[in-house]
């Protein structure tokens, strides 16, 4: 260090031994305060070594996400078929609770960690289940294993509030929040000991005169930029808060127009027999299901790295359709479109009406405008340059924070010789760039709403809430007497067991449906509503 140089000019005597040195102040033999304030100097290594840390983490978290995102742009198919996903990759797909049975630990393993349990079983879509053989297969309830769409947060408990914060976006910002401390106690520690710098240095730069005006010059600047700041973070957050919203308003409407789809197909079809029936709600059963998985397979980190295999492996798609979907451009439109061939199959045998089959259509396509306008809304980002302007105010702002508290608190000199001058620089500039930093790092968050993330969205409550609401539309049992010519509790109207590959086999009406044992079955009434 410079005060123990050694030389014939040295100001310091040349023995350390002759010298004082306690956590308070370094003095010569004659008692005169070379260096001031010692148990700062170990303050600050401890913030220094935070700080490291902290960014060896995010350098960590931020090369994990590169080269997942490398591995998706290297020309892959649209449809991860292949093998050589890395173990992070299987991590994630662990807490994929649309191909597997929901587990509670499996969705509240961290990813990021290295020890994550094993994955529970795949829980399959066979024939017989749809057919009512194995009710206790039902889709489950999501709210039943804990799985909502947004994480509830009650604001009543301080408590849980402050502890829920080591998991939301303020965590991010604790490197810069620490920089901003490190910078305030080392401004507070330069105003204290201008003196002793000045005499060595031999220069007026850093005289206690010159400080404090630098650090005036400071105060002015940020006294004039942190309104500007503070208003374009607060504009850009209301602005993404509004597109979040929006994302959600979208979701909850895609879902609510793959359930009026089965609902009306369900009621128009309710009055009709036959295994051909029942294999056509199957098909279309598994049809909307995965056009849904589709639209957040590329959205949410939950299904990012899943394989069109396992799709077949808990049959919602045949070897078959999956070697037509691996060639389709949008694998989700041709699903979109089979969905269509069915329709106009039905409407060609005479089953539906073409009334019916025109309001089907129009449902299918509002669907589809719905798919199309939630995965472009998701693309929607701000102006680069807004982006930067905001954050570069910001970063400016806070980093002359620290001189501006050190020279309100040290103006006098009744400031400089208190220890306060420590405190309040420190602690203020690092709680002011917890919340401005925060704010940023909020915007982040909310810019991928399907990830990880305290504050992300959770594509299982869709997609677990979708498929028990279809399942149900499409086989729910009637009550007796409901249909006419029935007399009898009319059971999930379904099959016996068939295989699905082997073709379709004639059976009797009362076996198909055990309800209609009487007369014969009437025209639906149920009639949609056609466009204006």
């Amino acid at each position: 260090p410079f005060w123990l140089k050694l030389g014939p000019e040295a100001p310091f005597p040349r023995s350390p031994a002759a010298m004082g040195f306690s956590l308070h102040a370094i003095t010569d033999g004659e008692g005169t305060v070379i260096l001031k304030d010692i148990w700062v100097l170990f303050v600050l290594l401890f913030l220094v070594t935070a700080q490291y840390t902290h960014f060896y983490r995010d350098l960590k978290q931020i090369r994990r996400s590169l080269r997942n995102r490398l591995a998706k742009a290297s020309g892959r198919s649209s449809i991860v078929e292949d093998d050589d996903v890395d173990e992070d990759d299987r991590d994630i797909r662990r807490c994929n609770n649309f191909i597997y049975y929901p587990s509670a630990a499996g969705k509240s393993a961290d990813p990021t960690k290295d020890k994550i349990p094993p994955p529970p079983a795949k829980r399959v879509r066979s024939w017989e289940i749809f057919c009512g053989r194995e009710r206790s297969a039902f889709p489950p309830d999501p709210s039943a294993h804990g799985i909502r769409f947004q994480r509830p947060m009650f604001t009543v408990s301080r408590f849980v509030t402050y502890k829920s914060m080591e998991k939301g976006a303020l965590r991010r910002c604790s490197a810069f929040v620490l920089m901003t401390g490190t910078v305030g106690i080392t401004m507070s520690y330069l105003l204290r000991n201008a003196e002793v710098f000045s005499d060595y240095t031999k220069s007026s730069f850093v005289s206690e005169a010159a400080v404090l005006a630098n650090m005036q010059a400071a105060a002015e600047v940020q006294k004039v930029l942190l309104p500007l700041a503070s208003f374009t973070l607060a504009l850009f957050i209301n602005t993404k808060w509004s597109w979040l919203s929006g994302v959600i308003t979208q979701s909850w409407a895609v879902q609510g127009q793959l359930h009026d789809f089965a609902l009306t197909l369900g009621c128009i079809l309710s009055r009709q027999e036959g295994e051909d029936i029942v294999r056509t709600k199957y098909r279309l059963y598994r049809y909307l299901n995965v056009v849904h998985f589709f639209l957040y397979w590329k959205l949410d980190e939950h299904y990012s790295n899943t394989p069109i295999r396992d799709l077949v492996e808990v049959q919602l798609l045949t070897e078959r359709e999956k070697q037509l979907l691996l060639g389709a451009p949008v694998s989700r439109n041709m699903l979109l479109l089979w969905i269509g061939d069915i329709i106009e199959e039905l409407e060609a045998k005479g089953t539906i009406s073409e009334l019916k089959s025109v309001g089907l259509f129009a449902t299918l396509l509002k669907l589809r405008g719905s798919l199309d306008g939630l995965t472009k809304e998701l693309t929607r980002s701000p102006p680069i340059s807004y982006v930067q302007l905001t954050q570069l105010m910001i970063d400016f702002a806070m980093l002359l924070m620290p001189g501006a508290l050190t020279y309100n608190v040290g103006a006098s000199q009744a400031g400089r010789d208190s220890y306060t001058l420590y405190l309040w620089p420190a602690f203020g500039s690092m709680m002011l760039a917890l919340f401005y930093q925060g704010g940023m790092r909020l915007i982040t968050v909310m810019e991928r709403p399907f990830g990880f993330d305290l504050d992300d969205l959770d594509a299982d409550w869709l997609l677990l809430s979708s498929e028990r609401a279809i399942f149900g539309y499409l086989t729910d049992p009637y009550p007796t007497g409901m249909l006419a010519g029935s007399s009898g509790d009319c059971g999930a109207h379904m099959p016996d067991k068939v295989s699905v590959d082997e073709p379709p086999r004639k059976q009797s009406p009362s076996h198909l449906h055990p309800a209609a044992t009487g007369a014969a079955s009437t025209v639906h009434p149920f009639t949609p509503v056609m466009p204006s």
